[in-house]
């Protein structure tokens, strides 16, 4: 195949064997979906058949050279979880000997936990939707690697290192000590990030893998190298896969969902929620790519075509979001299979060039975009920061100079909102801060709502 051929130039250190096993794993996974979609006729199913293998194709090259670059994020984040859950776990078992600084050190570990833990999910989503397109089983063979080795590397991190915390203990440290400490999470994430990278290079390579060969390893090694390989010149000067990334993942997602929903109408009973969540989850990330894959193409410079690319971007991927709500409240398996049926006809409308394209599709509401999650964790830290300097500043104001309990109480309240602002995002930090001042006015003040 061209695209297959092509895609050999991208990393010449790789076999073309290697990318022919993922080529043909993914031709294989388009064939098999599309085929059972009933609520299509066998010439539709052919059309987007023949369609999305082209897509798949694409996908497999794309992801064997430059696998780390598509793993990379993941890799990371599993690294920050790692080395956080550690340092919380052992500074916490060394509050009642070490005080402030364990507690401090606790403390720190478990907020950067609390954030990484959403972080990895998201990405873990991601590459677990492609392994998923490989094989059956091959989500449970990578699973189950990547968390045995995690964890048990922690659990023998945690042990070499119970040593380190039989020395006397400092109630009273220097910034050195912190400096110190931030020094040595660096270095256990580092390590995190190559644990989990190196095991995802060798679940990838196992799931492609031919039954009785001996493969996996030789392959494993090549994909890890592609951390050093696709940055040599070679590499850049070859011509990447005919295509675009997000619109191919976009449409495979889709795939997937449609069939997933299909099966769900087959069956005359209530579909049990964990296979609802799987589908509305995978429905998310086909919105997210089609959602961005026009805006990919147009240069940075020029922000008005970016923005008009993305509203398209967002009319398209509304149809998807749309049917997340109707999988969510379906009742009947009528209800399932006219999802289906809707997500099928959007990728029929892509496979068929005589339709009209974008708008042919693009007929839902642009406000089901959702907001991005950087966007999400800002707007939680500034009602979180709000909060928390409302709790400081308005227990001095001189109404509660005679009432020392209601300036607590506001202060209490406060912080206490602003951490589960952090945590939830909670509602808008007005609205909080003036029920708490109404809440915990003195007894000799008006109770009239503040404006």
């Amino acid at each position: 195949m061209e695209t297959r051929d092509v895609s050999s130039q991208t990393a010449a250190a790789i076999p073309v064997s290697l990318f022919t096993a993922a080529a043909d794993a993914q031709e294989r996974w388009v064939e098999a979906q599309a085929a059972q979609l009933t609520c299509l006729d066998q010439a539709d199913r052919e059309l987007i058949a023949s369609t999305l293998k082209s897509a798949g194709t694409r996908a497999a090259a794309d992801w064997t050279a430059s696998f780390a670059a598509r793993v990379s994020g993941f890799a990371l984040w599993s690294g920050l979880v790692f080395a956080s859950v550690i340092g919380a776990t052992l500074w916490a078992v060394r509050i009642p000997s070490r005080g402030v600084p364990a507690a401090t050190a606790a403390a720190a570990y478990l907020v950067i936990a609390v954030v990484a833990v959403p972080g990895c999910r998201v990405q873990a989503r991601k590459v677990l939707d492609y392994v998923s397109r490989i094989s059956a089983k091959a989500r449970r063979d990578f699973l189950t690697p990547y968390l045995a080795s995690l964890s048990g590397a922690a659990i023998l991190y945690g042990i070499a290192n119970a040593s380190a915390f039989n020395a006397t203990a400092h109630r009273h440290v220097s910034a050195v000590f912190y400096i110190g400490e931030f020094a040595a999470f660096a270095a256990v994430t580092a390590i995190g990030f190559v644990l989990a990278y190196l095991v995802m290079a060798y679940a990838y390579a196992s799931a492609l893998q031919e039954p009785g060969t001996s493969q996996a390893l030789g392959w494993a090694g090549m994909l890890a190298a592609t951390a050093i390989t696709g940055w040599t010149s070679a590499a850049r000067r070859s011509p990447a896969p005919v295509g675009n990334r997000r619109l191919d993942s976009g449409l495979l997602c889709l795939l997937r969902c449609a069939v997933i929903i299909d099966g769900l109408g087959r069956h005359p009973s209530l579909a049990d929620s964990r296979t609802v969540r799987s589908a509305i989850l995978t429905l998310e990330l086909a919105a997210a790519d089609i959602e961005h894959y026009a805006v990919d193409r147009v240069p940075m410079s020029d922000t008005a075509t970016r923005r008009l690319a993305h509203q398209d971007g967002i009319a398209l991927a509304s149809v998807i979001r749309d049917a997340k709500a109707k999988v969510a409240r379906a009742v009947y398996s009528r209800d399932y299979s006219a999802v289906a049926a809707t997500l099928a006809d959007f990728l029929l409308t892509w496979a068929r060039p005589e339709t009209s394209g974008v708008a042919a599709i693009a007929s839902g509401d642009p406000s089901n975009a959702r907001v991005p999650m950087w966007q999400r964790i800002v707007g939680r830290i500034w009602n979180a920061v709000l909060l928390a300097a409302a709790a400081i500043v308005l227990p001095l104001l001189p109404i509660y100079n005679s009432d020392h309990a209601a300036a607590a109480g506001l202060r209490y309240a406060l912080l206490t909102a602003a951490v589960l602002a952090l945590a939830t995002g909670g509602g808008p930090s007005s609205d909080t801060i003036q029920r708490n001042l109404e809440n915990t006015l003195p007894s000799g003040a008006s109770h009239a709502p503040l404006r």
